[in-house]
């Protein structure tokens, strides 16, 4: 009796080059930058770097800062709360992916405007509300002066379309209480921040090269900057340490 031949197994074989092919498709689908780890997740993009550090003041019997207490809340640590620090050149605002429009919220509470420093990037809006009982006004002479009254639980909104990064900032003020007083700090760019309450900030994907870094405290009239060098996939860490001295340098360098 002849012996049935056994036919032969290939489909296993199909299966295995069919899932190699779908491996290498996903490989070459991943986003530019980005490449598998040895743990299967996704690196992060390794063609920029990372700038973050916190800033502290240091007090001075002989120039006192009677405002400083709004914004040190520890003050053997010193770490100053609303500074506005941003990168500063030439190139910067060709660099940076632009997103949605953004709207940030400054509110007019207890003779206030809360917050009183914020930072945007050129394009962005801001809408400003009153929560007080009092007629307020929303006036600047920075920029495209404009002045508006806000009524108790009015509100007005404005966009500003250019910017004039950490050294020009526009100050908004209310035309009946002098004593309110708020900047905005328009960039061109995304590379900024304000500092948290406990002085820190991080400017993330930043572009790997050489820049200058400036911070700003628009109601403590403090200036400082420096030069640093970005590389891939590094983070630049900093302790900005600020003095009254900023405040004459502010004063020589205009």
């Amino acid at each position: 009796m002849q012996q049935q031949r056994r036919p032969t197994l290939r489909c296993p074989i199909a299966l295995l080059v069919l899932w190699c092919g779908l491996v290498q498709t996903a490989a070459l689908s991943l986003p530019a930058g980005q490449a598998n780890a040895d743990d299967g997740s996704v690196a992060e993009d390794v063609t920029t770097g990372i700038i973050e550090g916190t800033l502290h003041y240091h007090a001075d019997p002989q120039h006192p800062w009677r405002y400083g207490r709004y914004y040190i809340k520890d003050p053997k640590a010193g770490n100053l709360a609303e500074a506005v620090v941003g990168l500063h050149g030439p190139r910067l605002s060709n660099v940076g992916v632009r997103q949605e429009i953004t709207m940030t919220v400054i509110d007019q509470k207890n003779f206030r405007f809360v917050p009183e420093t914020i930072a945007i990037r050129a394009g962005d809006r801001v809408k400003f509300t009153n929560s007080d009982p009092q007629v307020h006004s929303v006036r600047t002479n920075d920029g495209q002066p404009f002045s508006i009254n806000t009524p108790p639980g009015g509100e007005y909104t404005h966009t500003f379309p250019r910017g004039g990064g950490v050294r020009r900032p526009i100050q908004i003020g209310c035309t009946y209480h002098s004593n309110m007083a708020a900047w905005i700090y328009v960039f061109d760019h995304p590379f900024y921040q304000v500092t948290s309450a406990d002085g820190r900030f991080r400017i993330p994907d930043v572009p790997a090269g050489e820049y200058q870094l400036h911070m700003a405290h628009a109601a403590g009239g403090l200036f400082w900057k420096k030069n640093i060098t970005v590389q891939a996939g590094q983070t630049v860490k900093l302790e900005i340490h600020a003095s009254p001295d900023g405040l004459r340098e502010a004063k020589n360098d205009d």
